[in-house]
């Protein structure tokens, strides 16, 4: 997503960090701070390393920054991680120039922890890459990397009780530190009479090719802050079923009928696998931002920014 914003910038690089050492090793890969004085990073505290701020500030050495935050911590991740991440999410802030985020829900959540967010820049979602085929078997797809906490588990669970078989697909990889869980997730369906498929690692047509055959498309996950997958979804022409949260809520205002927000997400399920035309994107339902559009307001942003006299937005 933040290599399509910055889609032909000579000076864009990418790099996941270890350590301190390697955010000195990138900054001598930077050009000088009097040639190029600001710095705009899409980030998470995992893509710095050990020391998210530390790593930061000597990679921002000498210039004015501005950061993009993803993935800010919620309650739901367990409360050590949440704790420990929540420090320096808001320690992040504190060193940046400009934060932006992806969601209001994600803004709240900050100043929730102390910290802020200046502006809040929609996810890009380029919908109808590839058209919508719901095959005929009775498939229910959750898209994205597999971590504990995402929703397979609880989906499987509710589809045992929908009356017919079904089988659950994991559209994804395995997250990095959770190897096996498909195993898990694999054993579990099995004791509960679902069937379970996993894909592993898709590259990008292959996900929304994949995608858009699903009978059934869902977001299970109830606590994310802002979703990369539901724009995939759309991408691959459908309109996915997501599990009531302030995310899901705030894109559904956003984009009425675009997506279905389901208090009860067991009976929505069930009523997409009687009806899965239902979770094909209507052709007159318009969405977005596209990415031309996001990176359109992400520069506009940045330009206000980077401007002589702007000071951090109030």
């Amino acid at each position: 997503m933040a290599l399509a914003l910055s889609a032909g910038r000579p000076r864009t690089r990418v790099a996941a960090l270890r350590d301190v050492d390697d955010a000195r090793a990138a900054r001598a890969l930077l050009p000088a701070p009097d040639a190029a004085p600001l710095l705009h990073l899409h980030l998470t505290d995992n893509l710095l390393g050990a020391d998210p701020v530390d790593a930061l500030r000597e990679l921002a050495a000498g210039r004015r920054v501005a950061i993009t935050l993803h993935d800010v911590p919620q309650a739901a991740e367990g409360e050590a991680r949440f704790r420990r991440r929540s420090a320096v999410y808001v320690e992040l802030c504190a060193a940046a120039d400009l934060v932006v985020v992806s969601s209001a829900h994600e803004r709240g959540g900050l100043r929730a922890l102390g910290g802020d967010a200046d502006h809040v820049l929609p996810l890009a979602i380029d919908a109808r890459q590839v058209a919508a085929a719901p095959g005929p078997e009775p498939t229910v797809g959750v898209l994205g990397w597999l971590y504990p906490g995402k929703g397979h588990a609880e989906l499987a669970e509710l589809l045992a009780g929908v009356g017919r078989p079904t089988t659950l697909v994991a559209l994804g990889a395995v997250s990095a530190g959770h190897e096996g869980l498909d195993a898990e997730l694999a054993a579990r369906c099995a004791a509960l009479g679902v069937g379970f498929r996993c894909t592993g690692y898709l590259d990008d047509m292959t996900l929304l090719q994949e995608a858009a055959r699903v009978a059934v498309p869902v977001l299970p996950h109830r606590h994310v802050s802002a979703s990369a997958s539901l724009g995939t979804w759309m991408a691959a022409g459908r309109r996915p079923i997501a599990a009531a949260g302030a995310y899901a809520r705030e894109t559904a205002e956003r984009l009425p009928a675009a997506l279905v927000v389901a208090d009860d997400l067991a009976a929505a399920v069930t009523a997409a696998l009687d009806d899965p035309a239902s979770t094909v994107l209507p052709a007159d339902v318009a969405v977005g931002p596209t990415t031309a559009e996001a990176a359109a307001a992400q520069d506009a942003v940045l330009a206000a920014w980077a401007a002589p006299s702007a000071g951090r937005a109030a």
